[in-house]
């Protein structure tokens, strides 16, 4: 008999999926930034970026991030994330809503996006999950704001429109490997004449125990839109998986400090700060906090 689960596993990655493998096609000549926020603390996002991880780590996760950089003029860049996701057993996988706002100089970009997670169990503790997400894209333009060139034109302030997000992930009791595609549909935003442009995303970590109490946990991230490319480097060092401290550093020539507590296993607490840019001269250090409910 032909198993129907792994059938419908495979339709999804072959109707899905296939824009997020294609990391190294589609380039773009008209983007000179990439339009995505970027989190020093990544992993807190992971829903959102890459929506297989729905469901996938925790039985429920629900996590609020603010982010803000401070700046040499009157141009902002702040950022705050709210995901939640739950694992839903009678759907093989999960779901989630996720909200974002970025406000970045003269653009305020808010979106709402609802995702699903398929897992296939392909060993005791391997899973492969596949997701997907869509929603909508409500931008606002601040003509009021002086504009750097190659931006969006701001003769009409406002315009919404449709945006999806899809990925895969191979979780195991130690590694993590996941890369993904958000805005994978590239739908313009013609009232305002802008096109969220495709971002790449991959993610791993890997966990190494030392003794019964301690972890060192590296993980790695890369963020390219095919034109522009970040990569982040972090290690984390974890104590009776409750207090983290780490450090990362960015292609931009930016270090993050960071630390937390995952309080009774349950709720997250944590604090990051990252330097500024070694030739940035509007953008300066950056804060970040996180508060988070986390239910295995």
């Amino acid at each position: 008999m032909k198993n129907t689960k792994n059938t419908s596993f495979w339709k999804i990655i072959s109707h899905i999926m296939i824009p997020t493998l294609l990391l190294a096609v589609s380039f773009r000549d008209n983007l000179h930034a990439q339009q995505e926020p970027i989190s020093t603390m990544f992993w807190n996002q992971y829903s959102y970026f890459n929506p297989a991880a729905s469901g996938l780590f925790y039985k429920h996760a629900g996590t609020v991030t603010g982010h803000d950089q401070a700046n040499s003029q009157d141009w902002k860049n702040r950022s705050a994330f709210a995901n939640y996701s739950a694992r839903i057993k009678a759907l093989h996988g999960g779901l989630g809503i996720h909200y974002i706002f970025n406000q970045l100089i003269h653009t305020n970009n808010q979106k709402l996006m609802l995702s699903y997670s398929y897992h296939i169990k392909l060993g005791e503790k391997t899973t492969l999950a596949a997701g997907v997400s869509a929603g909508i894209l409500n931008m606002r333009l601040n003509p009021n704001v002086k504009l750097p060139t190659q931006m969006p034109d701001p003769s009409f302030p406002k315009g919404k429109g449709f945006i999806m997000n899809s990925g895969i992930i191979l979780k195991t009791n130690k590694l993590n490997i996941g890369i993904s595609a958000t805005q994978v549909t590239e739908t313009p935003i013609k009232r305002i004449n802008y096109t969220p442009v495709r971002h790449y995303f991959a993610v791993a970590d890997y966990a190494f125990n030392i003794g019964n109490n301690f972890q060192l946990k590296p993980q790695a991230q890369l963020i390219s839109d095919a034109i522009d490319h970040t990569i982040a480097g972090n290690l984390m060092a974890i104590y009776k998986e409750k207090y983290w401290i780490g450090a990362s550093y960015r292609s931009t020539e930016r270090f993050a400090f960071m630390g937390g507590w995952d309080i009774l296993g349950k709720f997250r607490i944590g604090y990051a700060y990252e330097t500024p840019p070694a030739h940035g001269f509007i953008f300066k250090a950056s804060h970040e906090v996180v508060l988070g409910i986390l239910l295995k």
